[in-house]
């Protein structure tokens, strides 16, 4: 069964404004998801390239990124 992607506009609503994206809406706002998920993504791959790595820290940059990579879709 595929996974549904339906809008919760009010917990969408409450989401964008904590998170200093009120206002956005659309592609932009999708955008602007995509983006911190990357950073999170820049976060886990520093982390991995450190003496020794850290892998909990990685884990869990990975794991961020990838709840901001379906968020647009909550």
């Amino acid at each position: 069964m595929a996974a549904s992607c339906t809008p919760d506009w009010a917990g969408a609503k409450q989401v964008r404004k904590r998170k200093g994206l009120e206002g956005r809406a659309g592609t932009d706002d999708t955008r602007a998801w995509l983006a911190r998920a990357h950073e999170d993504l820049r976060g886990a791959e520093v982390d991995l390239t450190a003496t020794p790595p850290l892998l909990g820290d990685a884990t869990f940059h990975c794991q961020q990124a990838a709840e901001k990579t379906r968020s647009p879709c909550e």
